[in-house]
């Protein structure tokens, strides 16, 4: 109970001190407050689709139910909201990749061990956009468009997004 009023206090002093900073939404999902709780500080519900209320679907999907994917390469915070969006999606997360068992491997980027096995095994590797998608749609969607970044590309993206920065900084 102690928690909870001081989670409670935490939540009420950061909505009048920034309440457009801290909730983009009126609502927000149980698993909201249970990432914040176990966190023990605010973050925006707007990060995951799993922090937002339920999407407006009849139950879980029965195109997601022979989905069984392992998350890799993402925060612990992260992984909670894919486990709840598999959960919403009614397919199954495992935290331990089985080649006879998994479908799925989601991953943030192109590398690691996870990675490296899933491609190895033929499993369909995604990012953890393709299960909000799925989520968002209410029904399983194509794996192809979320294919995760080579690392590379990631650093390319990054530096491009800096030199524009810079050239818009040094324009004003």
């Amino acid at each position: 109970k102690k928690k909870l009023r001081a989670l409670a206090s935490d939540i009420a002093n950061a909505a009048r001190e920034t309440p457009d900073a801290i909730f983009s939404a009126r609502f927000v999902a149980p698993h909201f407050l249970e990432g914040v709780s176990l966190e023990g500080k605010l973050f925006k519900p707007s990060e995951s689709i799993a922090y937002q209320p339920y999407m407006n679907h009849e139950g879980q999907f029965p195109s997601m139910k022979s989905v069984v994917l392992s998350p890799s390469s993402y925060t612990e915070r992260e992984k909670s909201a894919i486990r709840m969006l598999s959960f919403i999606c009614g397919c199954e997360c495992t935290e331990n990749l089985k080649k006879g068992k998994n479908t799925h491997v989601v991953v943030s980027k192109a590398e690691g061990s996870k990675y490296k096995a899933g491609m190895s095994w033929n499993k369909k590797v995604v990012t953890k956009e393709w299960l909000e998608e799925c989520a968002k749609k209410g029904r399983k969607v194509d794996e192809s468009m979320f294919a995760p970044p080579l690392p590379g590309a990631m650093l390319e993206e990054t530096q491009a997004e800096e030199t524009n920065n810079d050239a818009s900084t040094a324009a004003a």
